[in-house]
């Protein structure tokens, strides 16, 4: 696989969040009815799609008092109707936002442990898997439709959506200066998992959709891909990794070295006016 590093810049949360909020926008932004309105207080993710995978209202900074509940309502309408989610990390403003959106009727959907791994510290060795697994960058859209399928089949029935976003941004995708990677690995010939990277700020990478369907599940295949690919990153000049676990998840990241430093969490549900 190939990376390329940007420029150096200092690890923060701030840059952990770009890392995050350049990978939800991206596909969106390169959909033919996608948009994103990056504003002071937030950021506005929304593919056009009637569903929620791919729209978002996160890098939320709002400033509580006169005016919350307005604003609150201002950013759900830009959706125009259509399913998205909240969602809030570290860096969200203020602290207590979360309980506000439960207090107006949101319900907390799926909490994510953000994760950061200094590459010159990945632990452990290289897994095993039962089967050998043949791990290759997504460079032509074949390639690419395969990884969308595998992570469309996380849902159930698989979500007609994410093939749609990614074929619909494909030649953004496919593209040398396009800040998204993605690899896909191979057993038998056939696709078994797959991830995508979003590379930069610097030499900060992120891992996102790193994804096993059920019937492929527990031959090592996932942490195969990931330590091949955290390798090759740092073989190309990446100095830290940074991604949102699940519960499922945890442990795999813990061995090879990853450390917590807070939750993200995602919130959905329409708003009801404030109470009292």
């Amino acid at each position: 696989m190939t990376f390329a590093v940007s420029s150096r810049f200092p690890l923060s949360l701030a840059g952990l969040g770009r890392n995050l909020y350049g990978h939800l926008a991206f596909v969106p932004a390169h959909l033919p009815g996608g948009r994103t309105r990056a504003e002071v207080d937030a950021l506005l993710v929304d593919s056009g799609l009637p569903c929620d995978t791919f729209n978002k209202i996160t890098r939320l900074r709002l400033p509580e008092g006169r005016g919350f509940d307005a604003r609150l309502l201002a950013l759900e309408k830009f959706f125009q109707g259509r399913p998205f989610t909240w969602w809030l990390g570290p860096d969200t403003e203020p602290d207590n936002l979360g309980a506000e959106l439960e207090r107006r009727g949101l319900r907390r959907e799926e909490v994510s442990v953000g994760m950061n791994l200094d590459l010159s510290r990945l632990s452990g060795q290289e897994p095993d898997t039962a089967v050998p697994l043949t791990v290759r960058p997504a460079r032509h859209p074949s390639e690419l439709a395969a990884y969308a399928a595998l992570l469309a089949a996380n849902w159930e029935p698989p979500d007609t959506c994410v093939t749609q976003a990614y074929a619909g941004a494909e030649a953004a995708l496919l593209t040398p200066r396009c800040p998204l990677r993605f690899v896909v690995g191979y057993a038998d010939g056939e696709a078994v998992c797959g991830a995508e990277f979003r590379l930069g700020p610097g030499t900060l990478a992120g891992v996102y959709g790193l994804v096993t369907p059920a019937r492929h599940r527990r031959q090592g295949f996932a942490s195969r891909l990931l330590w091949t690919a955290l390798v090759d990153l740092r073989a190309a000049g990446f100095t830290h990794a940074t991604l949102q676990a699940s519960e499922d998840g945890l442990h795999l990241y813990r061995r090879m070295g990853f450390q917590p430093y807070g939750d993200w969490v995602e919130y959905c549900g329409r708003l009801l006016p404030a109470k009292g």
